[in-house]
């Protein structure tokens, strides 16, 4: 380990690094320079994801089937629901619902059973066709889930106290037997003659009233009364006058999604503009206080300008090939662009366009080429696409990250060559202070000598 300024006496190693701070400068613009592209980097980045959630947003507002969803409500979910599809367009309307009966499934039990039962020999019989088989010594539960693990059987099987229950999967389907040894018999599910012995409850159909008209049904979903809409049967409900309570069911274009959808748009755009604003900022200086102009990261960024321009552009723009008197911008629909580019929702004069034009405002955005949809998209993607617009921003920050990495390395290997220098030019210096001591203590020493024999 060498010392240094021992000889001299002096903070050599202080004086060297206040030196090399200074040949260091270039150095510190350099990791500044680098921080910059990053930040300009990671910004770019921003736009993309932004870009990217915005065109996504337009992904469900493309199909014409997405402004033709229909919406069903019930004012007793309880009692009946109902879903619908486009095809009941031409069924908008209200439908009064009576539940008159559920449709209810076959179900017969046997005997109870001691505790510990089992079968005394091999038996089988028969469900709706199938064959079952058990062997001797059989529980309760070996035969029910004999009767389960039948394919296409038709039925199911429970031990609910030592009674086998046995009910038909589908409602208002009789379940068959046929007692080959015995067996349902001796458990008591049979009758000698082969009729059920112990009926839970018999198979039936539904029967619901529709604005007055009787509809049985097998089961209780009913999907051939109104077109394109499936009515849910859930309960009969007697009032207390002996009377079933009516339900009303409501049919109509569901509004709320397809408002939501495009609300949804325009908040994401809303988050594009806002972030694009707030990096293109321009704020004057005060020549009284002081202060200086202030700028956004982008301010003055040609390509940034144009996305912009462009994108308060598309949302202006006459939508093509729409017939004349139709719905042909997106400010007929309530949504207004200003000349800063902020948008506007009148989200009552946007449901009243789905309410009473809702193909025309579908045309605005799923029309081929020139619809909304179309257009921003493609528009967008030549920003975010691979080798896009962002692409190659970001790759030209990247590159010239690079270049200030390498001129960061090439500048480190000149300013140790440079310290190492200075080391060998002090370490002389103090080598040479340290001997001119040494002669000028010695000669001191030598004249005080002298002095001392007169």
């Amino acid at each position: 380990m060498e010392f240094m300024g021992i000889g001299s006496n002096m903070d050599i190693q202080g004086i060297i690094d206040k030196l090399m701070a200074i040949e260091s400068r270039p150095v510190f613009k350099l990791e500044s320079q680098k921080k910059d592209y990053a930040s300009m980097q990671s910004i770019w980045r921003d736009v993309n994801t932004r870009l990217s959630a915005f065109s996504t947003s337009l992904d469900s507002l493309k199909l014409k089937a997405d402004f033709e969803k229909v919406k069903v409500t019930s004012t007793n979910d309880k009692i009946a629901t109902a879903t619908a599809t486009a095809g009941a367009n031409a069924m908008f309307g209200t439908y009064e619902i009576e539940v008159v009966n559920l449709a209810k499934a076959h179900k017969v039990r046997s005997e109870q059973q001691i505790e510990g039962y089992t079968t005394a020999a091999e038996a089988s019989f028969t469900i709706n066709g199938k064959t079952v088989s058990v062997g001797a010594g059989a529980t309760l539960k070996d035969i029910a889930s004999a009767i389960n693990a039948t394919e296409e059987i038709g039925a199911k099987a429970t031990v609910i106290a030592n009674n086998l229950v046995i009910e038909a999967k589908e409602t208002n389907k009789a379940i068959t037997f046929e007692d080959t040894n015995g067996l349902l018999q001796s458990l008591g599910v049979l009758n000698a003659d082969g009729s059920v012995k112990n009926l839970l409850q018999a198979p039936e159909s539904a029967e619901a009233k529709i604005n007055g008209i009787t509809v049985v049904n097998d089961t209780n979903t009913i999907e051939n009364a109104i077109e394109g809409v499936k009515i849910n049967l859930v309960n009969v409900s007697l009032k207390a006058t002996g009377e079933n309570e009516k339900v009303t069911l409501t049919i109509g274009r569901d509004v709320d999604a397809i408002f939501d959808k495009i609300k949804g748009f325009v908040d994401e755009y809303k988050k594009v503009q806002g972030f694009l604003d707030n990096q293109t900022f321009f704020t004057p200086g005060n020549g009284t206080s002081g202060s200086t102009n202030s700028t956004g990261k982008l301010f003055g960024d040609s390509t940034v300008n144009i996305l912009k321009t462009k994108l308060r552009t598309l949302f202006t723009d006459v939508v093509g090939g729409i017939a004349d008197g139709n719905l042909k911008m997106l400010s007929q629909i309530g949504i207004d662009v200003d000349r800063a580019g902020n948008v506007s929702l009148n989200e009552t004069k946007l449901k009243e366009a789905l309410n009473e034009k809702p193909m025309q405002v579908a045309d605005l955005f799923i029309k081929e080429e020139t619809g909304i949809a179309d257009k921003m998209q493609s528009f967008i993607k030549s920003y975010t696409q691979y080798a896009g617009v962002i692409d190659n921003k970001v790759k030209y920050y990247e590159n010239r990250i690079k270049d200030v990495e390498d001129s960061v390395k090439r500048w480190e290997a000149r300013l140790e060559l440079k310290r190492n220098g200075l080391v060998r030019q002090f370490t002389a210096l103090d080598k040479a202070m340290s001997s001119n001591y040494n002669q000028s203590s010695w000669l001191t020493s030598q004249l005080s000598q002298l002095g001392g024999m007169y």
